[in-house]
């Protein structure tokens, strides 16, 4: 699948829930391909907009930013919001089933850890970058070249 289009899906998906979020789309101009269950990362992405969009809930500017890039034979896919990158104690926890920063208002602590299986099992990895200004969690998918994309046709 064209992840160009996995994004846009993803994004369209997310309806009313990125209202008041000013949404940077940064795509290649080509397709970039990943072999996956469409259903499965889209539902990554889908997850990583509403946290990002209600993480910036109470920020006075409400942006997020989704990259896509291709990277020595794989795809990043990174969302990045206005937020700033948690702290410590919730960059440990942040995968980790059940943990939540918003149980008050109905968090489950679902979300990250059916993320990370999710990618893992498509044969990648999900991660906060701890070194980002603004809180940015990079999905990394193999890439998927011709021959992948003949084998499916």
């Amino acid at each position: 699948m064209d992840v160009r289009q996995l994004v846009r899906d993803s994004r369209a998906m997310c309806g009313h829930r990125l209202e008041g979020v000013e949404i940077r789309t940064e795509l290649p101009d080509e397709p970039v391909y990943v072999q996956g269950d469409p259903v499965d990362l889209t539902q990554v992405v889908v997850n990583l907009l509403v946290n990002a969009a209600l993480a910036t809930e109470s920020l006075p500017e409400r942006w997020i930013r989704l990259l896509v890039e291709p990277e020595h034979g794989f795809v990043r896919i990174d969302v990045q919001d206005s937020g700033t990158t948690p702290a410590p104690d919730v960059r440990r926890a942040m995968f980790t089933r059940g943990f939540t920063t918003r149980a008050d208002a109905g968090g489950s602590g679902l979300g990250l850890d059916i993320c990370a299986r999710v990618v893992e099992a498509h044969g990648g990895a999900i991660s906060l970058d701890e070194t980002a200004e603004h809180t940015t969690f990079q999905v990394l998918l193999p890439g998927a070249g011709a021959g992948a994309r003949a084998a499916l046709a």
